[in-house]
């Protein structure tokens, strides 16, 4: 299937963007294995065992993902984004179970796959032509990478209304494979302009995103983040799941619409994924 090519403008602009096939992917495990610290609060002794510098990972099986591709990683520590993996025998670390904000996790509470990932993009590499922006006119939105990203990354892409009145749509540039009856997670970290940490802008993700898997007229994801997970700096976290309805095993398109704010305002996205979650 060829990408859609009948909106009036296209602009096109180079970002980054990865499509892993061979990255671990890491599904938690349900009901939680008893024999393991899974989704556990408390702290450990030993922090020497931490591997490396902790990182960005929006969900606890992102991390899990980092930590499979991370040698000698054994368990990891996750705490509203922070990622930090550990080595060796947990049962050496000391961990203790207290009220912490931070969660503990073995690796044994994931089962991981090779592959599986379908679209990763953390817009640091700032020259990979894969995504596209798509309006009505030049005039109502642009976009670009100059932007920061969540965490200090030190890239996001920022689309900007350069009206009071119009609607745009920023699609990924290639069409992506669907198997029939897959389940597949699709996430994002999002902000804009007028959204602090203590304002209430990032309810109008609700009213002014939309984001869609479509495939020809079908609708396989049509949804709006609805109360997304607030982060630091007024970042906020979408994250969703889909399954793909039986008889449909094809490719589709990807893409994000936009309505004017009415503000001239902008909005700023981060870590996007989906990635195949099917147990």
């Amino acid at each position: 299937m060829s990408l859609i090519k009948v909106i009036a403008t296209v602009a096109a602009l180079g970002l980054a963007g990865v499509e892993a096939g061979a990255a671990p992917i890491c599904s938690e495990i349900f009901p939680r294995p008893k024999a393991y610290t899974c989704n556990t609060e408390g702290y450990v002794k030993h922090v020497s065992a931490r591997l490396n510098e902790p990182i960005f990972k929006a969900t606890a099986e992102a991390c899990a993902d980092h930590c499979a591709e991370t040698d000698k990683c054994t368990s990891f520590l996750f705490r509203e984004g922070l990622c930090q993996p550990y080595k060796g025998s947990f049962s050496k670390l000391g961990f203790s179970e207290h009220k912490s904000f931070s969660y503990w996790y073995e690796m044994e509470c994931f089962k991981c796959n090779d592959g599986g990932v379908v679209i990763s993009v953390d817009f640091e590499d700032g020259n990979n032509g894969k995504w596209n922006l798509l309006g009505g006119t030049k005039e109502g939105f642009s976009f670009d990478t100059k932007a920061k990203g969540f965490d200090g990354s030190s890239t996001a892409l920022r689309v900007v209304e350069r009206t009071t009145n119009a609607k745009g749509r920023i699609e990924w540039a290639d069409v992506i494979p669907l198997k029939e009856g897959a389940t597949y997670a699709i996430g994002f970290t999002m902000k804009n302009s007028k959204q602090g940490t203590t304002s209430n802008w990032a309810l109008l993700s609700s009213e002014l995103l939309t984001i869609s898997i479509t495939s020809g007229h079908k609708k396989i994801l049509y949804t709006q983040p609805e109360h997304p997970k607030v982060l630091a700096e007024g970042w906020t976290q979408f994250h969703s799941t889909f399954k793909v309805p039986a008889g449909l095993d094809e490719e589709a398109i990807f893409s994000i619409g936009i309505k004017s704010s009415g503000k001239k305002m902008n909005w700023y996205f981060d870590n996007v994924y989906i990635k195949d979650v099917s147990k």
